[in-house]
């Protein structure tokens, strides 16, 4: 069987992982819709919520592909992304009904916990070298605070546009 990589999955795995995220960010904006934070026909608000759940949701997968977790490891990670946006906190705990809406056991979920924690922990620390290394060779660029979202609207776009002309 091939190896599996964010190029050689098609279009219907693609479909389902945006969805269930970009569903986060739908349910996120009715929360505010009847908490009254915001008005029911604010539509930015609304692209904005779908729009970063749905990317947050890609990267959470592809980072578990990075990271060849295996058994049910990705699915508690677009889990536990999902339920970070619903509730627009980093600090989520897998509820039994969430679990099982997921198809992740009880004991699956611990051992996705661990392995999660384990891929993470040395994907921060490899990413914390290749930063550092950048930084001594000069590879950065210095963004000032009220600068910084259009920077990253930049990246991005630029990103968007690198994956379109590769593919």
């Amino acid at each position: 069987m091939p190896e599996k990589d964010p190029s050689t999955y098609g279009l219907i795995t693609y479909l389902w992982v945006t969805g269930l995220a970009a569903w986060g960010g739908l349910v996120s904006f009715y929360r505010k819709v009847k908490s009254g934070e915001t008005r029911v026909f604010n539509v930015v608000e609304l692209i904005g919520e779908i729009a970063t759940s749905a990317f947050a949701g890609l990267i959470t997968f592809w980072l578990c592909e990075a990271a060849h977790q295996p058994g049910k490891a990705a699915h508690l990670a677009v889990m536990l992304a999902w339920q970070a946006a619903q509730s627009r906190s980093a600090a989520v705990r897998p509820g039994r009904r969430q679990l099982r809406r997921f198809g992740v056991s009880r004991d699956a979920c611990y051992d996705g916990l661990r392995r999660l924690e384990d891929a993470k922990l040395k994907a921060l620390k490899q990413a914390a070298r290749q930063g550092w290394a950048d930084v001594s060779a000069g590879r950065y660029v210095d963004v000032a605070d009220d600068q910084l979202e259009d920077f990253i609207g930049q990246l991005g776009r630029s990103a968007a546009q690198r994956a379109k002309t590769a593919s």
